[in-house]
Order: C-alpha cells, then sequence, then structure tokens
C-alpha cells in the first residue's frame, strides 16, 4: 500500500538523511541531555546543528552534553558555539 511504502521511505534514516550525516550524532547528542535533565528546549535539535555548522565537532557537543548536568550550564556553553555568538 502507498502508507506501507511511506514508513518505509521515512524510517530508512541513512538514506532519508544522507545530505546531513551529522544528524544520528545530533539526535544522540539530543537523548544524553534528555536522559541527565529536566528540561530540554524543544528547538534544541536547530540550535545543535547551527553550532555543529558554525565548526564545533559533534564529539566536542557530545563531551559537553556528557558533562553538563543542568540546562542552564549546557545552553550556556551551547550559545557559545553558536554563529550568533562567533560573531
Amino acid at each position: 500500500s502507498a502508507l506501507m511504502d511511506w514508513f518505509k521511505q521515512e524510517a530508512d534514516f541513512p538514506d532519508h538523511h544522507k545530505d546531513k550525516p551529522y544528524l544520528q550524532d545530533l539526535f544522540y547528542i539530543r537523548g544524553i541531555l534528555r536522559s541527565k535533565m529536566s528540561y530540554v528546549q524543544p528547538w534544541i535539535m536547530s540550535r545543535l546543528e547551527n553550532a555543529h555548522l558554525a565548526g564545533t565537532p559533534t564529539d566536542e557537543i557530545k563531551e559537553a552534553a556528557r558533562a553538563c548536568y543542568k540546562w542552564d550550564d549546557f545552553d550556556e556553553w551551547l550559545t557559545s558555539k553558536e554563529p550568533e555568538a562567533a560573531a
């Protein structure tokens, strides 16, 4: 059926996001934050992507996510890595 074809296409993450191979790491980082903190901004994925595209390696973002236990601490670190902060 068309619904099953659509589902198979959407579920095929690696092929579906082949133009953004770093997304898998960013979803993993979001999972780290969600498991450690009581609050994570709903728009965290766009902020993580902005920081990565501004030149921050995903491994560095992962380490920061592992090291922070409060949203405010991670938010401050992430803000320093986003393009607006670099300007």
